[in-house]
């Protein structure tokens, strides 16, 4: 079974990990947090008492596409974060340094145009671990749907993963879940949009 998204066999699973230190996880994590790979977002060691200067990680495109975009994207999405304390999605972290990572994530769900409803679908998929099984049921779902596209498919999948690799750090925070169909139905929408804004 092919995924959809090709390079998800180099995409960071759960059982793979890496020696880039990770936020602390509590024992028994039922399944991996949204934020598990967020290292990536903030750039090196943030002591406390350098927390106001949280340095964003931003890839120089992206810094490029935001250009002239005043808009709080924080404050669209601030429930999508709300619905668990800092401590409970990111434990032992800075809270200066998760609201950083809190920020940097909003404007991501902004730049692929999600609406919160639609950010938030994203973030309750990290409520399921992805076992084989059921990784190998998102990828028949994914290409069930795909093929339903009809003749077009091809292309608008083209799109879809141009999109999601945009921005680099997205299927890394994705994990295994970048194959989910929810996440491919979103990508497909989102490609088209962006592309008929001339973005894509």
């Amino acid at each position: 079974m092919s995924a959809f998204y090709p390079n998800s066999n180099h995409v960071e699973t759960p059982e793979q990990g890496d020696a880039t230190p990770k936020p602390p996880q509590p024992v028994g994590e039922p399944a991996p947090r949204f934020f598990k790979n967020s290292d990536m977002i903030v750039e090196g060691e943030q002591p406390a008492e350098q927390a106001s200067t949280v340095k964003v990680d931003v890839p120089p495109e992206i810094a490029e596409l935001r250009k002239g975009n005043f808009f709080d994207a924080h404050g669209m999405y601030r429930e999508v974060f709300a619905r668990n304390t800092t401590q409970d999605r990111w434990p032992g972290a800075d809270a200066e340094v998760v609201e950083a990572v809190d920020r940097e994530v909003s404007s991501i769900f902004s730049d692929h145009g999600l609406t919160p409803p639609e950010a938030q679908q994203v973030v309750d998929l990290f409520n399921v671990q992805p076992t084989e099984e059921l990784q190998t049921q998102w990828a028949e779902e994914s290409e069930a749907y795909l093929d339903s596209l009809g003749e077009h498919s091809a292309a608008l999948a083209a799109d879809a993963v141009k999109l999601l690799d945009r921005d680099p750090r997205v299927a890394k925070l994705l994990g295994p879940y970048v194959n989910h169909p929810a996440v491919v139905k979103l990508a497909i929408e989102k490609a088209r949009s962006e592309k008929l804004r001339g973005r894509l």
